[in-house]
């Protein structure tokens, strides 16, 4: 069985390329779930969330009580990814930023809109039981199908 080096790997920096980001993020508006890593006391979690591309940032919506709350109200740092499927084969976007906690109820409400969904688990925006964070993304890793390395987004 062969191996390669890391010389074998083409790493990119592509800095702010917005028509690679609007390529990353349609990738992300292909997606109701995603999986989002968080630190806690036991150390990282991944745990799956509902995200939301809306007026080109991206949302998290869960309830209230979930410990992910906790954790990115204790440490708002996270990463999440998402599995790219071209005709080419399979690659993916890896996010990572800072959270914060949404309040505003009008954008609450436009972009639980824009989530379609939103509804069928929580009673509108104003809802206790509904938070809502909005994840700046300052940089993102992208391994496109079919091609052999990395392509380094930042903000």
């Amino acid at each position: 069985m062969g191996s390669y080096g890391e010389e074998d790997w083409v790493r990119k920096e592509l800095g702010n390329d917005e028509e690679v980001w609007a390529w990353a993020m349609g990738h992300l508006a292909e997606h109701a779930v995603i999986a989002l890593a968080t630190s806690s006391d036991a150390g990282p979690r991944v745990r799956p969330v509902t995200a939301v591309l809306h007026e080109g940032s991206v949302y998290v919506l869960t309830s209230t009580g979930d410990a992910k709350v906790r954790h990115l109200e204790e440490d708002p740092r996270f990463e999440f990814y998402v599995l790219v499927k071209e005709e080419g084969g399979t690659g993916y976007v890896r996010c990572s930023g800072k959270a914060s906690k949404v309040a505003d109820p009008e954008l609450r409400r436009r972009v639980g809109d824009a989530a379609g969904f939103a509804d069928n688990f929580w009673n509108g925006p104003d809802d206790p039981d509904l938070t809502m964070f909005l994840m700046d993304i300052d940089a993102a890793e992208i391994v496109r199908p079919g091609v052999k390395g990395w392509e380094m987004l930042t903000r």
